[in-house]
């Protein structure tokens, strides 16, 4: 049983949404161009010392790049090219790529430049290794197995480059700082999941507060209308300009004030009974109102919501009317009388 159990964890983890995918392809456009832009620069400031080894270092990321910018245009202008699950791979196994050329900076060039060199070097990958944060953010495997590839070799580099005391504290400063990258990645990523949580919530709410075949209407403690669906509008037929900002207060029948209000600090509140609208329509409504609160439970004001029972309320007196009186005389009934 834990065994299944598991294998559909895994199997979960292991699942890609086609968000995550297309915004992976649109946040590294930009990112691919910084990188080819940062890769020239150390091209520069490293060839008086690595000479062609570096000039193939910098061909190899060019058409690394290039293929990678080629499938972020193709990604792009016809989605439907590959299935996700393939533009997927392709992604990751291009990114992969990227992190192990860039780390080669931090574990084999790194051994044949001085001591300003390497502060160059280290400055690049650490640079790098920020950066993959939010360009790979919607990714957190991703994220977590780049920032590694690039941190890894580097912080063995410095364990073992000099036997000297700033090397060991430059390592251990790279696993504090890789620890505290892991955290920050996490971070996000649980915050971004929690916004998506709440933005589908939101939409759901949003939609069922403007389809719902109820008027809706939300109201602060003061008692002023904040929003209102078009059910309501239609219901009572108000401007919606008329309604928004109105003072409850000002309602010309006040029979349903009372539930209103007391549904802030009471609870749930339920009217049912005559009401007159503000042009002075005669309806039988049923009427909840229930408050509503912000993330720390505190009261900001009320929902109310409004059922139009006036065809039921009259249907109700014809058949009261009906078994209490004689159809062909009108007069009353024995259960009448």
């Amino acid at each position: 049983m834990n065994l299944k159990i598991l294998s559909s964890k895994l199997k979960e983890f292991q699942n890609i949404d086609e968000t995550v995918i297309t915004t992976l392809y649109t946040l590294s456009i930009r990112s691919l161009l910084v990188l080819i832009s940062l890769a020239a620069l150390t091209v520069v400031a490293l060839y008086p010392i690595l000479h062609n080894s570096i000039i193939i270092w910098f061909l190899s990321l060019v058409i690394l790049i290039g293929y990678r910018l080629y499938s972020a245009h193709l990604f792009k202008q016809d989605p439907e090219k590959y299935s996700m699950t393939v533009w997927y791979k392709k992604f990751i196994v291009s990114a992969i790529i990227t992190a192990l050329i860039f780390s080669t900076l931090g574990f084999i060039f790194i051994h044949q430049v001085d001591y300003y060199y390497q502060i160059y070097i280290l400055a690049v990958v650490l640079g790098l290794s920020s950066g993959s944060i939010v360009s790979l953010s919607p990714d957190i495997r991703l994220n977590l197995v780049y920032a590694g590839i690039l941190m890894f070799p580097l912080t063995l580099t410095m364990l073992f480059l000099y036997d000297t005391p700033i090397h060991y504290i430059l390592a251990i400063s790279l696993i504090l700082y890789f620890i505290a990258q892991v955290t920050t990645i996490y971070t996000m990523d649980k915050r971004k999941k929690e916004f998506d949580t709440l933005q589908s919530e939101h939409m759901l709410l949003e939609s069922l507060f403007k389809n719902a075949p109820l008027g809706i209407f939300t109201y602060n403690k003061d008692l002023e209308v904040l929003e209102c669906n078009d059910k309501l509008t239609a219901l009572f037929e108000h401007d919606k300009e008329k309604v928004i900002g109105l003072n409850l207060n000002d309602l010309p029948d006040s029979r349903v004030l009372g539930a209103l209000e007391n549904a802030i600090t009471e609870g749930p509140q339920t009217y049912e009974g005559p009401y007159i609208s503000l042009n002075g329509k005669d309806f039988w409504i049923d009427a909840k109102a229930f408050s509503f609160s912000d993330t720390s439970n505190r009261v900001l004001g009320g929902v109310g919501m409004i059922e139009d029972k006036s065809k039921e309320n009259a249907a109700l007196k014809e058949l009261e009317y009906m078994v209490q009186h004689d159809m062909l005389t009108g007069l009353l009934n024995r259960r009448g009388f």
